[in-house]
């Protein structure tokens, strides 16, 4: 299960049941370097979207 939906799920609604978006911190370097896997990526964000029904914003730490 996606690690978002399931902490939406069981306690991000109940816990903040007037939040209008998720913002998410992702680090987009080494192995998950964003760019080898980016359509794959948002098209998996946007069926995510669609389920939860919330707004998804992603951000990325900047490489040090």
């Amino acid at each position: 299960m996606n690690p978002i939906k399931h902490w939406w799920n069981n306690y991000g609604k109940t816990a903040y049941p007037n939040a209008n978006s998720i913002l998410a911190l992702r680090d987009g370097g080494g192995s998950n370097n964003s760019n080898h896997y980016h359509y794959m990526f948002k098209q998996d964000l946007q069926k995510l979207v669609d389920e939860i029904e919330i707004e998804l914003i992603i951000a990325h730490y900047s490489g040090c």
